[in-house]
């Protein structure tokens, strides 16, 4: 199943019954709240998945924030980060990597 949620409000319960893995993806992970947020609502709604987090690029806080939630907490970056990390220009960034390879 695919959902795309903006808000962890989005997933109802039956979006996570059966569940064995539910996998977060985002292009850009800054401070980690949203990952939290969303970790917690799938949590505090279906208790046993595992979470799976994807995303191209992680600030270094966000994956240590991230790893503090549990561990069935599974984290896969491309590129992690020491600063912060605008979403404008990425996307070109990614296309160009892509083609280059």
């Amino acid at each position: 199943m695919f959902l795309h949620a903006k808000d962890p409000g989005d997933m109802q319960e039956h979006h996570l019954v059966g569940k064995r893995t539910v996998i977060l993806v985002d292009l850009v992970v800054n401070s980690g709240k949203s990952v939290v947020q969303f970790a917690r609502r799938i949590r505090t709604t279906c208790p046993g998945p595992r979470i799976v987090v994807v995303a191209g690029v992680a600030q270094s806080q966000s994956a240590t924030r991230t790893l503090a939630i549990g561990s069935s907490i599974q984290p896969v970056w491309r590129e992690q980060n020491k600063g912060r990390y605008s979403t404008q220009g990425v996307s070109e960034r990614f296309r160009r990597q892509r083609h280059t390879g």
